[in-house]
């Protein structure tokens, strides 16, 4: 379980909304694959909860499209189709690109030395047979 998930956050969160963040957090680091089956009980027990925030959390994924309800009422991560991928691609590229200038711009020494630590972590992972998706994309998160 998460630390301090059940504890009140400082913005006053509902439990529920906690779980929504930290499921969309996962969701972003790769850790549930497009197309990937979610059972709700597994996510309440592995966070600690009762199925009531992990519902409430998957309504609000599930209206961010990040999620969708099969017919059969089952929960899955939802898949791109090719024009929703270019234009995520699009955005992407336009504000981390506006990012990359700021940044370039306002860095300092200390900034560039956890930049090579990142490009290494990158370099290792991609040079090995079978690259471990997650951790490139936990690391790609923390850049």
């Amino acid at each position: 379980m998460p630390a301090g998930l059940l504890l009140p956050d400082d913005d006053g969160n509902t439990l529920g909304e906690r779980v929504r963040i930290v499921l969309s957090e996962r969701l972003m680091a790769g850790e549930y694959s497009p197309g990937a089956e979610l059972s709700l009980r597994k996510l309440a027990t592995n966070l600690g909860v009762s199925m009531t925030p992990v519902r409430q959390a998957i309504t609000r994924l599930v209206a961010d499209g990040a999620v969708e309800v099969t017919p059969n009422r089952a929960v899955r991560v939802a898949r791109m189709n090719v024009d929703q991928f270019r234009e995520l691609t699009q955005i992407r590229i336009d504000i981390e690109g506006t990012a990359a200038f700021r940044a370039a711009r306002s860095r300092d020494n200390a900034d560039l030395a956890e930049m090579q630590q990142f490009e290494a972590a990158f370099r290792e992972e991609g040079q090995k047979a079978a690259p471990d998706l997650v951790k490139v994309a936990a690391v790609n998160q923390r850049l």
